[in-house]
């Protein structure tokens, strides 16, 4: 059909997004008949030079050019005068009122009307040498401030500037003050906090005063080697944070701190997140304070600090599982949550076992000489040095043993096995990759039930569901994990199913569950060089749990240090009490062998 014709194909029915046609060269073509594909997903704008052209119904009017956000007069500097007091009176409440949520709506729209911002790879010399360098942001052709000193040097002015051209402030309104805060509410060791407050020309209560800006590490110190695998190794998980809030705000099927700004520059590495600082009515760290009441956002907390939480953990990880159920089920049947370069890496090539590294007859991972030197390490970590908070039977000759025949197979299979954890698209879907209580955040709602949001969108992801899962427990109480794992599992396959998402098996949702856990004591054991730099070797022998003061904080590297410990110590309790090596055998067995008619590698099977 004409162009002409689509288009009121379209209008008239709204059902329909849009649609696509190919046109040769990458023009368009005059108005006479072409092939066109109708969509009712948003994922209609091609990649550049690619030779597709979309066309989309319905979107509201887009906000004003970049250009004339980047060169309107800067606001006059604030007077003297107090900031706006008690903000938390003035948050909106959960779920926002219909009118704000339809403006919300409005600004998420807009933005994905605009030409799709892609991802170019830099190296690691890139963030070296831009580090400390201004460039524009990707999203907003503005520069930006990514430190303390920086957001004070901009002022009012630029934020009025940002908030203008990420649509989250009217253009009738301004700000007019802005004062940094002297706190520090840990949010992530992968990323600097900056606490501040503003206040605003004109009041408006949907506005926030009390606002955080999450920037990158410095490049230096302590804080090096997370700021390069951040910015680097992890990219672009900034980049999708970034349009998780930019883009979808609007969509997400969970509570998120209200969005504000936020921008990248593919240039320098350096970007800047501006959300809502979450009220939180109490602290679960040393200071007394209240109870939090009903709808008050409780915590912080911190990761494996279970015994912090003020109800039974169990009711947590439940929340938690619920919101991994919601969010899965969303992107099974909502596409236009995920527009391919915008907020995840889509899991590609799901039939086509290459592209995954499986390679029947010999081991698909590291080299198993180097998984033995680096286990041997780390067996001498838990099993002497800090052999004080891991239980009794590492250090005997025969949990020894099963563990290294136990971790030679695993690495012989891992590209197998992570195959076989995304064939099925049942169990690949949008996903937190870190959902713990520390990224998260609580609220008791209706009838008392505890309700869960996501306060760091971080890693956000089409992954393996079930492989993830493991990731909110991994720092768990391993008490709380081994008594309610079937009814996590539970909790997530039925709801996922309720929600709209595809039935999937119980049994394959906890085989992969054990199957990531005994998976991520490897990688705990790639970690613990870097453990005994930041807590040396000599202070392990007074060390008898986590609560010790030395790991119980975030900063300085203790929070990774705990991290890591608690993790180490529940996969090798998988590997003993919850019959890991045995899961891994029936996996091959039963997989490997009968379902895929391979030979079992015999370099897996040695002794």
């Amino acid at each position: 059909m004409t162009l002409v014709a689509a288009k009121a194909r379209c209008m008239a029915d709204r059902g329909l997004a849009g649609f696509c046609y190919d046109t040769v060269g990458g023009t368009i073509p005059a108005d006479g008949e072409l092939t066109v594909h109708f969509k009712t997903s948003f994922e209609m704008t091609p990649a550049p030079g690619s030779g597709w052209w979309a066309w989309k119904a319905g979107w509201p009017k887009l906000p004003a050019p970049r250009t004339a956000v980047e060169e309107q007069p800067a606001a006059p500097a604030a007077g003297p005068g107090p900031a706006a007091a008690s903000p938390e009176a003035a948050a909106p409440p959960w779920p926002p009122p219909a009118e704000l949520s339809a403006r919300i709506s409005e600004r998420c729209a807009a933005q994905k009307a605009q030409p799709i911002v892609w991802w170019n790879w830099i190296e690691s010399e890139t963030v070296k040498a831009g580090c400390n360098r201004v460039a524009a942001g990707l999203f907003y052709e503005l520069t930006f401030p990514w430190t303390r000193e920086k957001l004070l040097e901009k002022g009012p002015e630029w934020l009025t500037r940002a908030f203008h051209a990420a649509g989250t402030l009217d253009r009738e309104n301004k700000v007019i003050e802005l004062r940094v805060q002297d706190k520090c509410l840990f949010i992530s060791d992968s990323a600097d906090q900056i606490f501040f407050e503003v206040a605003y020309e004109k009041d408006d209560p949907t506005l926030h005063t009390q606002l955080v800006a999450k920037v990158p590490l410095p490049l230096d110190g302590e804080t090096y080697r997370d700021r390069l695998v951040s910015s680097y190794y992890k990219q672009p998980w900034d980049m999708y944070e970034i349009n998780a809030h930019r883009l979808f705000e609007s969509e997400l099927p969970m509570r998120t701190p209200r969005f504000y700004f936020g921008d990248i520059s593919n240039e320098t590495s350096n970007y800047i997140l501006v959300v809502e600082q979450l009220p939180f009515a109490g602290f679960s760290g040393d200071g007394a304070a209240a109870a939090p009441k009903a709808g008050e956002i409780e915590g912080p907390y911190a990761a494996c600090r279970d015994d912090q939480l003020r109800r039974p953990a169990k009711e947590y990880y439940l929340a938690i599982m619920r919101m991994h159920a919601a969010l899965a089920a969303k992107h099974q049947k909502c596409q236009e949550l995920l527009q391919s370069g915008l907020m995840s890496a889509e899991a590609d090539s799901l039939e086509d076992p290459e592209a995954w590294g499986v390679e029947p007859g010999k081991p698909t991972f590291e080299d198993l000489q180097i998984v033995l030197r680096r286990l041997e390490a780390g067996i001498s970590f838990f099993a002497g040095t800090a052999k004080a908070i891991f239980p009794p039977y590492v250090g005997t000759e025969a949990f020894q043993a099963k563990l290294r025949l136990t971790m030679t197979n695993l690495q012989a299979y891992h590209s197998e096995i992570n195959y076989w954890k995304h064939k099925d698209p049942r169990y690949v879907a949008l996903v937190h990759g870190n959902l713990s209580v520390d990224n998260a955040f609580f609220w008791t709602g209706e009838g008392g039930k505890l309700e869960a949001g996501v306060r760091d969108c971080s890693g956000l992801g089409v992954f393996s569901v079930p492989h993830r899962i493991w990731w909110s427990l991994a720092c768990a109480d391993f008490e709380n994990v081994h008594a309610n794992l079937d009814e996590y599992i539970d909790t997530f396959v039925t709801l996922y199913r309720e929600e709209g998402g595809p039935a999937v098996d119980r049994a394959v949702v906890r085989r992969t569950i054990l199957l990531t856990a005994v998976d991520s004591l490897m990688l705990m054991v790639n970690a613990v060089p870097k453990c005994l730099r930041l807590c040396p070797a000599e202070e392990w022998s007074t060390i008898q749990g986590l609560d010790d003061p030395r790991l119980a904080g975030a900063g300085g590297g203790r929070g990774f240090v705990r991290r890591t410990v608690q993790v180490l110590r529940n996969g090798l309790r998988v590997v003993e009490e919850m019959d890991g090596p045995q899961v891994l055998d029936s996996w091959i067995r039963e997989v490997y062998v009968q379902e895929w008619g391979e030979t079992p590698k015999s370099i897996a099977t040695e002794e």
